[in-house]
């Protein structure tokens, strides 16, 4: 059955013809691109992979991904928000705190709100909590920038909310 659903898209892309859906066992399988994510899945993504990076979350223990340079490859992140991350752990000044958590600890969890979107711009808050449920609970709220690129969005940018 496969190859035959093979050959069949083989033959429909040798004649420049356009298949528009094709059904193999109930699923629904288009040529198309998939619907662009928008802000807040794409800042949820970024914190979700942040945060378990740096607290060890998979890896079991804890990594710098600043020192690492692993947020140069994240495509979440724009290419002038990583040259102002660069040019900051370039610097003569030590930093101070994470430029995504602007904490020097790694919160507990992570909330991401909807995003506000206005033309090309968009906001979403990030709430970051630190010691859950004890008398020791803390939270901080982060506006997260973004910018439309293409049919996707981008981060340009991290502040206190």
């Amino acid at each position: 059955m496969i190859a035959l659903v093979l050959c069949a898209l083989a033959v429909t892309a040798m004649c420049g013809c356009t298949a528009k859906a094709i059904y193999l066992d109930e699923r629904e399988i288009t040529n198309g691109p998939k619907a662009a994510e928008g802000p807040d899945a794409i800042v949820s993504r970024f914190y979700d992979w942040y945060v378990d990076y740096v607290s060890g979350g998979s890896s079991g223990g804890r990594r710098n991904a600043l020192v690492d340079g692993v947020y140069r490859d994240r495509s979440e992140l724009s290419d002038e928000f990583k040259q102002r991350l660069e040019a900051l752990l370039g610097g003569d000044e030590p930093v101070r705190a994470d430029p995504f958590l602007l904490a020097q600890d790694v919160p507990q969890s992570i909330a991401c709100g909807e995003a506000k979107v206005q033309g090309d711009a968009a906001t979403v808050v990030v709430r970051c909590y630190w010691n859950p449920d004890t008398q020791y609970e803390s939270e901080q709220t982060l506006a997260v920038t973004l910018e439309r690129a293409g049919e996707s969005w981008q981060i340009t940018g991290v502040r206190k909310g």
